[in-house]
C-alpha cells in the first residue's frame, strides 16, 4: 500500500548487512598485495552496493510493471537513493573511527569535503536507475547486465576519488 515507505525502508535497513560484507572483504583481500587489494575491494564493494540497492525497486518492477511509469521508476530510484545515503551516512557516524580512517575504510564510506551528500546521492542514484532501467526495458533478463554496468559506473566513481583514475 506504501511503496516509497517500504522503499525506503528496505534500503535503509540493508546497509548495515552491506557494511558487514564489504568488512569481510576487506579481510578476505587485506593480505593480498596493495595495488590488486584495494581494486579488488573497490570493485566488490561496489558489486554489493549495487545488488542491496537494486533489489527493492527492481522488485515492485518485477512484481507490478504496469504501476511503474517512467516518472515512478525516477522517483523510486530517488527514494532508494535517499534512503542508502541516509543509512549510510548515519551508519558511518556511529562506527568506529579507526575504520573510517583507514586506506580501506575511505573506500567505503566515501566522503568529499562540502560534497559528501550530493555526490554520493547522484552515485546512488546513478546506480539504482541504471539497473532499474535495464528491467524495465528487458525484465528479469536484464539485471546482471544493470548490476554489471552499475559495478564499473560505482567503482569508475570510487577509483576516481580514491585512487585518482581517469586523471
Amino acid at each position: 500500500k506504501h511503496p516509497w515507505v517500504s522503499l525506503f525502508a528496505i534500503n535503509a535497513f540493508v546497509v548495515p548487512f552491506v557494511f558487514m560484507v564489504q568488512m569481510l572483504l576487506l579481510v578476505l583481500f587485506f593480505n593480498l598485495p596493495m595495488p590488486l587489494s584495494l581494486i579488488l575491494l573497490i570493485v566488490s564493494a561496489a558489486f554489493v552496493e549495487e545488488i542491496a540497492k537494486s533489489v527493492g525497486i527492481c522488485t515492485f518492477l518485477l512484481e507490478s510493471p504496469q504501476l511503474f511509469s517512467w516518472a515512478r521508476v525516477v522517483l523510486g530510484a530517488a527514494v532508494t537513493a535517499a534512503a542508502f545515503l541516509f543509512a549510510e551516512k548515519l551508519l558511518l557516524f556511529v562506527t568506529l573511527t579507526q575504520i573510517t580512517e583507514s586506506v580501506f575504510g575511505s573506500i567505503l564510506f566515501l566522503s568529499s569535503g562540502a560534497l559528501t551528500l550530493i555526490l554520493p546521492f547522484l552515485l546512488h542514484f546513478t546506480g539504482v536507475i541504471i539497473v532499474a532501467s535495464f528491467v524495465k526495458f528487458t525484465g528479469s533478463k536484464g539485471y546482471i547486465p544493470g548490476i554489471l554496468l552499475a559495478t564499473i559506473v560505482h567503482s569508475l566513481y570510487n577509483g576516481y576519488f580514491i585512487l585518482g583514475w581517469l586523471m
